[in-house]
């Protein structure tokens, strides 16, 4: 019978892995071929084989049944964003080609994740066809891959910076939950996604609470979106009396438009809004609605490096197009143009299930059936948001007027030169005085590779 010892965890590299690992042994392995069934559902939930982000110089990789297990553990890591670059490592003792000792990357907390998935596949895979259930090892498998994700890292940018300087030869142990040491003795540095120890520590405070954002922005002339906290639904109505129909509701510690429900007109689509909200009303925020494009601009060492436009959704009738064919043909539509343009695919139900695909009708009187007249644009949805098809532009930063050029570095003067994701709404090249300031971040997220490196530069690694 198959024995698997209980692992020993391991905060010092070994074996040339990079971080935490758990080792452990596997014995009296059988030689019997894993289950075909059981292959096929690893692979559909999992993945099949991938190269590891960074392959170990010098060791021998795995061949056969173990080889597919560790990638197998390597790709669920990988898709929850787990810190794991490689597949782990094996040293062949025994009769099978499965027995001897194992050494898995793994995280502080919780560490035991990816020996619980190896040990679940290993018995699931060698189980007799007679034996193996389906249905079981389906939610057993889906369980621990989702206990993976919910300790993930947090943010866009984490799991690619600590690649990053991996690859750039620093030694990082992770110290607590997402932030990490780099090297050691006195030259150490800490790093917690794209925020380094360099940064003030009363500055971060600010920068993670949108209020005292606004305040200091305020204090010095920036225009900035009002919004104001609140944790009852009582209060989430008080607050859109006080700031003035239209509103948006959202988390305040939520990106990338999650949560967002934005552009509610009365008090009854307030309360609607709240009965279907995503989140927890306790970390609330009623903000101000400002309609229009976003711009993220992402300044380093005084030197805007990437502007990321998000457009409104919309679509323009032709005259004998119903709204709903409309609709659903911008959702479908794909468009890739490398480093300028990108416009993702949505499925269409899920725009219709929008609580704003709903509100749109509303406001422009019309109906799914309605035929749009040629050149009349309408709304989608009320915020702009590349997760929902919205369509996303890059521009350098010479494409922006002079007046959004002096609000960048006037902004990173405030938060000490350090690197940030300015988000603005309303963005308007040829009107920059419509425009306010949505949030600042430190640690933008970067989407192209020369953009990462000189962001990997300013931290001087």
């Amino acid at each position: 019978m198959i024995r698997i010892s209980q692992p020993d965890f391991h905060e010092n590299p070994m074996m040339g892995l990079l971080g935490p690992s758990v080792s452990f042994e596997v014995s009296e392995a059988p030689d019997a071929a894993f289950g075909a069934d059981a292959v096929d559902m690893a692979n559909t939930l999992i993945g099949e084989w991938k190269d590891p982000d960074m392959p170990i110089p010098g060791i021998l990789e795995p061949e056969g049944r173990s080889r597919a297990l560790l990638g197998w553990v390597y790709r669920a890591c990988e898709d929850a964003d787990w810190p794991v670059f490689q597949t782990g490592t094996f040293e062949p003792a025994g009769e099978s080609d499965l027995d001897g000792r194992y050494f898995l990357p793994s995280r502080l907390a919780p560490p035991l994740l990816p020996f619980r998935l190896f040990r679940l596949l290993l018995n699931a895979l060698l189980t007799d066809a007679r034996d193996w259930d389906k249905v079981t090892f389906e939610g057993d498998l889906s369980r621990l891959i989702g206990l993976l994700k919910q300790n993930g890292l947090a943010g866009n940018n984490q799991r690619w910076v600590l690649h990053q300087i991996s690859r750039r030869g620093h030694r990082l142990n992770e110290i607590k939950d997402g932030t990490f040491q780099i090297g050691h003795g006195p030259r150490a540095r800490f790093v917690r996604g794209t925020v380094d120890g360099q940064a003030s520590q009363l500055l971060i405070e600010i920068q993670t609470d949108k209020t005292a954002t606004s305040r200091l922005l305020g204090l010095h002339g920036i225009p900035t979106v009002e919004h104001i906290r609140v944790e009852t639904d009582a209060q989430a109505i008080e607050a859109a009396e006080v700031l003035g129909y239209p509103v948006v509701l959202k988390p305040h510690n939520l990106s990338m438009g999650r949560g967002v429900i934005a552009d509610i007109r009365s008090a009854a689509q307030l309360q609607k809004a709240l009965d279907v909200r995503g989140f927890d009303i306790k970390q609330g925020l009623i903000e101000k609605y400002v309609p229009g494009d976003m711009a993220r601009i992402a300044i380093l060492k005084n030197q805007i490096v990437e502007v990321r436009v998000t457009e409104l959704s919309h679509v323009t009738g032709d005259g004998v197009s119903t709204f709903e064919a409309l609709t659903r043909a911008y959702a479908e539509a794909e468009e890739d143009q490398g480093n300028t343009s990108l416009k993702l695919k949505t499925a269409y139900d899920s725009l219709l299930a929008r609580m704003a695909l709903i509100g749109t009708l509303e406001k422009h009187d019309i109906q799914l059936g309605s035929i749009i007249e040629a050149g009349r644009k309408i709304q989608i949805l009320d915020h702009p948001t590349r997760r929902r098809g919205s369509r996303v532009q890059w521009l350098t930063g010479e494409a922006l007027c002079e007046p959004y050029l002096k609000l960048a570095h006037r902004i990173q003067t405030l938060f000490g030169g350090a690197p940030l994701g300015i988000d603005l709404l309303a963005f308007n090249n040829e009107h920059p005085e419509q425009t306010v300031v949505g949030e600042v971040n430190f640690g933008p997220g970067l989407d192209f590779e020369h953009v990462r490196d000189r962001f990997l530069d300013v931290f001087e690694l």
